[in-house]
């Protein structure tokens, strides 16, 4: 008997050894020290009150045997594909090796599309998850149980009364799309492309002074690009404004990370009301003298209501558009200099052109469509409110349905070769949603599109005509931890810059809208 309980003891020891040692969990223990440390007290705590009961009593050792053995098989049965099959419930692992799987291997979901199919099930440590990567099947799943599928939860939710609109349920939701659908479309983000080239075109100069004497990493030069071209697109607040600097100040500490479960951090709070005390002041001057502002979403949405901002909401929303925002372009400019420098092919072909502004711009919008079905394709994700169906499988209440956009992106009878970096096929008619849908879907598709891909045809066009960016040192993509992050270019990528030359490009510069 004791021979048998030792042995249980060494199998439960080494399967809870082969997590802990993963590396999500250490990159989890280096980014929350305070909490790993507390962790490993408690736990340590337990083995040795564990340890000393199971000494002096036999029934307590036979039964915390016997517990951790029920434990052990029980994980192991979860953990197996079929679990749950007779159930209806989909292939997949619910198991926690599979879950941190999901979170440190950028190829996760692709190869569990290729071993289970469009429609499998997962676990996110605790939570199941149904994963779709077809966005007929979930175009369809969302149109018919729209009322069934509950919005996530999101930290930054807590600082806006109704909540931010991507993350925001009921009613709320259709009243405030519709204000703020609005004032996007009233934008006019065309006429900020001088503000957005300058930006792009001085961040990339700054990136050739830095890299004169070896690679430097470009992610430092990407955000202050980006933060200039959402403040001007969102609120209207060009890089020579006056409240520029103190704005691009507050928002870049407002990107700080805040856990869900955790109170806001005062710091945090803080930030936010003085944005919106700014974004009040910033809607004060827009109704002095509307004709003496830069068009905007502030502006198109003071026009259609100039009582709009008395709404917290509404002000809350313009802070959150601004800093997720900034964070999700800052992404993908870092991966489109990435595509331009692993293909420098598509450089000659930008400068072949550049005499062609709308040749040039075409080109621009193909990169940029190619760059986010590949890399910064947004998974979705709902929570099923009630048991639901999707096709022969179930999907139980309370589980997580999550749309996997860019796996659905993948499907070589819609993209041909789709893995491969290829441009050429936006060259044809727009694609359905159904088959390509970087920003979403339905009603809670992104109202920025239009903004992001201003700014992403611009960024393009100044970094292929006007500079020459190499890598010099790369490594394995990487992201934050956890599931809900998107894979970023390698921390170690570090790149040299160097001005286009004439010799290089004598139509350089020609199409390229300047400050």
């Amino acid at each position: 008997m004791i021979v048998l309980e030792g042995l249980i003891l060494v199998v439960t020891v080494v399967l809870v050894a082969r997590v802990l040692v993963r590396r999500p969990i250490r990159v989890e223990a280096r980014a929350h020290p305070a909490l790993a440390l507390a962790t490993i007290a408690v736990g340590v705590a337990a083995l040795v009150v564990a340890g000393w009961v199971a000494s002096r009593w036999d029934v307590a050792r036979h039964t915390i045997v016997v517990v951790l053995a029920l434990a052990s098989i029980a994980a192991l049965w979860r953990a197996a594909p079929t679990f749950g099959s007779r159930r209806g419930l989909p292939p997949g692992s619910l198991g926690l090796g599979t879950s941190l799987d999901a979170i440190g291997d950028p190829t996760f979901y692709r190869r569990a599309v290729q071993r289970w199919g469009r429609v499998f099930k997962m676990s996110q440590v605790h939570q199941p998850v149904v994963c779709i990567a077809d966005l007929g099947v979930a175009q369809a799943l969302f149109s018919a149980h729209a009322a069934d599928l509950g919005q996530s939860e999101w930290s930054f939710n807590r600082l806006v009364p109704d909540g931010y609109l991507e993350y925001m349920r009921g009613d709320a939701h259709g009243k405030y799309r519709n204000a703020l659908s609005g004032a996007f479309a009233g934008a006019d983000f065309a006429s900020g492309r001088d503000v957005i080239s300058g930006a792009s075109r001085a961040q990339l100069t700054a990136l050739v002074e830095a890299s004169r004497h070896g690679g430097v990493d470009p992610e430092s030069f990407l955000l202050p690009a980006a933060m200039a071209t959402l403040l001007r697109g969102i609120l209207g607040v060009p890089p020579n404004h006056g409240r520029f600097a103190s704005l691009v100040s507050l928002f870049t500490d407002l990107i700080r990370p805040m856990e869900l479960y955790l109170p806001v951090p005062v710091r945090t709070r803080n930030t936010y009301d003085a944005l919106g005390a700014e974004v009040r002041s910033l809607g004060d001057a827009v109704r002095a003298a509307p004709g003496a502002t830069m068009p905007s979403v502030l502006s198109a949405l003071l026009a259609r209501e100039a009582a709009a901002l008395d709404d917290d909401t509404i002000v809350g929303n313009l802070i959150l558009m601004g800093k997720e925002g900034s964070i999700m372009v800052r992404g993908l400019l870092r991966w489109l200099l990435k595509m331009l420098c692993d293909h420098p092919e598509w450089s000659a072909r930008f400068r072949a052109i550049a005499h062609d502004q709308d040749a040039c711009a075409a080109l621009a919008r193909c990169f940029v469509l190619e760059t986010l079905r590949l890399h910064e394709s947004r998974y979705v994700y709902r929570t099923a409110l009630r048991d639901l169906q999707v096709g022969p499988y179930r999907i139980p209440r309370g589980w997580l349905v999550r749309v996997c956009v860019g796996e659905a992106h993948e499907r070589d009878d819609h993209f041909h070769e789709p893995q491969a970096f290829s441009p050429d096929r936006f060259t044809s008619r727009p694609l359905a949603s159904e088959r390509f849908a970087p920003f979403g879907q339905g009603a809670h598709a992104c109202l920025g599109e239009d903004l992001t891909l201003e700014v992403a045809q611009a960024f393009v066009q100044e970094a292929a005509l006007q500079f020459d960016v190499r890598t010099v040192a790369d490594g394995p993509p990487w992201r934050i931890n956890r599931h809900w992050g998107l894979w970023r270019p390698s921390q170690a990528w570090r790149v040299v810059a160097t001005p286009v030359t004439a010799a290089d490009a004598p139509n350089a510069g020609l199409g390229v809208v300047t400050e």
